[in-house]
C-alpha cells in the first residue's frame, strides 16, 4: 500500500487578463496595472513607550553614555536601547532611560550617584611582567 501525502487545495486560477500591452506600458505615473490575483496585505505596527529624564547639569555627554552601553549592553536585544540613545535627544544627558526590549521586559538605565575624579595616568599602565593569555579571547 502506497502512502499519499495530504496536500493543500490549490488556489483557483487568477481571472483572465484583459489589459493590452499598450495599456500596460502607458500606465499613469509609470506604475504598471496589477495583472494577477488581488494582493492580500497585512500591516503590523508595534509601538512602544520609552521614558527619558534629561539633565543639563550632568558633567558627561551622550558619547560617554554610548561608550558605557557598548560595554554593558553588547547583546542584540539591547541594540534598541543604543539606537534610542543615538536618536535626536533634547539637550543634556539622559540620567534615566526606560525602554522596552521585549513586550514584557523593560531596560532601565539610571545614574543615581556620579562622582567625577581625576586619576593619575600611572594607574593605567600595563605592568612589565604582564603576559597576555592567547586563549583568553579566541574569537578576536
Amino acid at each position: 500500500m502506497f502512502w499519499q501525502p495530504v496536500r493543500r487545495q490549490s488556489l483557483t486560477p487568477p481571472p483572465q487578463n484583459t489589459i493590452t500591452w499598450e495599456e500596460y506600458i502607458s500606465a499613469e505615473n509609470g506604475k504598471a496595472p496589477h495583472l494577477g490575483r488581488e494582493l492580500v496585505c497585512k500591516e503590523s505596527k508595534k509601538t512602544f513607550k520609552a521614558t527619558i529624564a534629561m539633565s543639563q547639569e550632568f558633567p558627561l555627554g551622550i558619547e560617554s553614555l554610548l561608550n558605557v552601553l557598548e560595554v554593558i549592553a553588547p547583546f542584540k536585544h539591547f541594540n534598541k536601547l543604543r539606537e534610542f540613545v543615538q536618536m535626536k535627544l533634547p539637550p543634556g544627558f539622559p540620567v534615566k532611560l526606560d525602554i522596552p526590549v521585549f513586550p514584557t521586559i523593560t531596560a532601565t538605565v539610571t545614574f543615581q550617584e556620579f562622582r567625577y575624579d581625576e586619576f593619575d595616568g600611572s594607574i593605567f599602565t600595563v605592568p612589565e611582567d604582564y603576559k597576555e593569555d592567547p586563549s583568553r579571547f579566541p574569537d578576536l
